[in-house]
C-alpha cells in the first residue's frame, strides 16, 4: 500500500531559498540606490544594483519555486490516484 508523505521540510527549505533570492535582489537594489545617490549616477547605480541582484538572486528564486512545483505535482498526482481508485471500486 502506498504511504502518503508530506515533505514539510522540503517545502520549508524551498520557501526559504526563494525568499533568500528575493532578499538578495532587494539588498542589491538598496546598495545600488545608495551608491547611485552618493556618486551622482542615480539611475546607473539603481540599474547596476538591480542587475546584480537579478543575476545573483533569480537562481535561488527559480530553484525554490521549482522544488515547490515538483512537490505540488506530487500532491496532485496523489489526489488523481485516489479518485481513480474510488472509481474502480464503484
Amino acid at each position: 500500500m502506498y504511504q502518503k508523505k508530506e515533505y514539510t521540510t522540503l517545502k520549508t527549505v524551498s520557501n526559504i531559498t526563494a525568499g533568500f533570492g528575493w532578499v538578495i535582489v532587494g539588498v542589491f537594489f538598496l546598495i545600488g540606490l545608495i551608491v547611485g545617490w552618493k556618486s551622482g549616477g542615480f539611475f546607473a547605480g539603481i540599474f547596476s544594483g538591480i542587475l546584480c541582484g537579478i543575476v545573483l538572486g533569480i537562481p535561488f528564486i527559480i530553484w525554490g519555486q521549482l522544488v515547490s512545483v515538483f512537490v505540488d505535482q506530487k500532491e496532485l498526482l496523489e489526489e488523481i490516484l485516489e479518485v481513480v481508485k474510488k472509481e474502480k471500486q464503484s
